[in-house]
């Protein structure tokens, strides 16, 4: 397999059919036009010769990134990545249906194992990582570590990205194979749910915690004048009552929301320590 990593960039690697780009390894990427271009991670490497675009049917004989993996990335994977880089699916997640999976891929299609987001739109969200991370982490976890990071250099909040993982990164990096990065992943996940129980449990039990009591959340009554707070109380129980007819949906949202806001804390944690 070689050397799991160098430590040093080469400016050429045995990578058949590939065309020179201005980064050091062979990276690709199907781009589905989802994104903003200013904002799009992909978009920027491609147009700093980092990555090249892939036509819808072409395949890929390196690690593909996508959510049509079946097993998460592993230094087990390196045989492959050696053969033809990586490469990713630049789309909005919003419109992941959308996408022609069996017309995109190749024979090496992977997941990534648990990471969070540092890019600016999906900071502090687990597994919601833009192309440049999701590449990153394909890197870092077979082995080329330095090239992983020298590929963040090119985002202004790339190094958030180290800050946050590193510790889970090195975790995987130090795997045999996907089923040991699965079980690693497992382990993890519960020992941070666990701290952060514990953490939010101690910090509800603290008064100083809770804001000002003094203030109490005012009751609306159906007393109807005409004065700006009542007012402003029953536009607030209209907005309530207007969508019953998507409450589920609704539900979904706030469950989503709070399971962001777990996980942003999670990170502010780890980031503390």
């Amino acid at each position: 397999m070689g050397p799991r990593n160098s430590g040093k960039f080469h400016g050429k690697h045995n990578f058949k059919g590939q065309m020179p780009s201005k980064f050091p390894l062979p990276l690709a990427m199907w781009d589905f036009g989802h994104c903003n271009p200013n904002a799009c991670s992909g978009k920027r490497l491609e147009r700093l010769g980092c990555i090249r675009s892939l036509r819808i049917g072409q395949k890929n004989k390196g690690v593909v990134v996508t959510p049509n993996g079946k097993s998460p990335v592993s230094p087990a994977d390196r045989v492959f990545f050696d053969n033809g880089g990586a490469s990713v699916v630049e789309c909005s997640w919003a419109k992941i249906d959308e996408i022609p999976f069996s017309r995109i891929g190749g024979r090496c299609e992977r997941l990534l194992p648990y990471l969070v987001a540092t890019n600016p739109i999906n900071y502090g969200r687990p597994w919601r990582l833009n192309c440049a991370e999701a590449l990153a982490a394909c890197m870092y976890i077979v082995g080329y570590k330095d090239e992983a990071r020298l590929l963040m250099e090119n985002f202004k909040w790339g190094h958030a990205f180290f800050d946050v993982n590193e510790e889970l990164l090195d975790i995987y990096a130090d795997c045999k194979d996907a089923d040991e990065i699965q079980i690693k992943q497992k382990q993890y996940l519960e020992d941070m749910e666990a701290s952060y129980r514990e953490q939010r449990n101690t910090d509800q039990g603290d008064i100083w915690t809770q804001g000002n009591l003094n203030h109490k959340p005012v009751v609306a009554d159906n007393d109807t004048s005409s004065s700006s707070s009542d007012a402003e109380s029953n536009e607030e129980v209209n907005a309530v009552k207007e969508p019953i007819q998507n409450s589920e949906d609704s539900q979904q949202d706030a469950n989503e929301e709070e399971d962001d806001d777990l996980w942003r804390n999670v990170v502010r944690m780890k980031l503390k320590t």
